[in-house]
């Protein structure tokens, strides 16, 4: 899953890339983990992320590439999120991601990839009056106010960006 994280997914539109879902695997993780296990595997994979954000400059991480394709546009994706100018710097948005870890809200909760790697979701409301970043252009665009991380369960980074809302069962992430 790695090597397909790190292809350059540029301007390739064609490019494979494992998706993962926000849908709440607490039954799958559950039976696999243990019912109180999957809830201490879901802490220390945010514990984790946590200290990995703290210790490497976002640049360093190999999720960055990633990341930073939402600081722009991308006219073929329609519900593409770009984080605002003030996110686009990398010790800004890691900030912004540290803070999403640390506030209360969303639970953060274990998701699998395609290819049946498991992860953590962790996303948070900013507020209305706060947002992110945005999707869509003129008349069409949207604020945003939700950011979502998605780490291993050893706390690397997979990607992070903005969205419009809370995630529900079933959405692509």
């Amino acid at each position: 899953m790695l090597a397909a994280r790190q292809r350059d997914h540029g301007d390739d539109k064609d490019a494979v890339m494992a998706k993962f879902y926000t849908v709440a695997f607490r039954h799958q993780a559950e039976k696999e983990f243990g019912v109180r296990q999957s809830t201490e595997v879901t802490k220390r994979a945010v514990a984790n992320t946590r200290r990995k954000l703290l210790e490497l400059p976002l640049r360093r991480h190999h999720a960055f590439v990633h990341i930073s394709e939402h600081f722009r546009e991308q006219p073929h994706r329609p519900a593409h999120g770009v984080f605002l100018r003030e996110y686009q710097d990398p010790t800004g948005l890691a900030q912004l991601m540290i803070q999403a870890v640390d506030r209360r809200g969303t639970e953060p909760m274990l998701s699998k990839s395609d290819d049946n790697d498991w992860a953590v979701v962790i996303q948070n409301w900013f507020g209305d009056g706060h947002p992110i970043g945005y999707c869509g252009t003129g008349q069409n665009r949207e604020n945003l106010s939700y950011l979502c991380v998605v780490a291993e369960l050893n706390g690397d980074l997979i990607t992070a960006y903005p969205v419009a809302c809370y995630r529900m069962t079933g959405n692509q992430v």
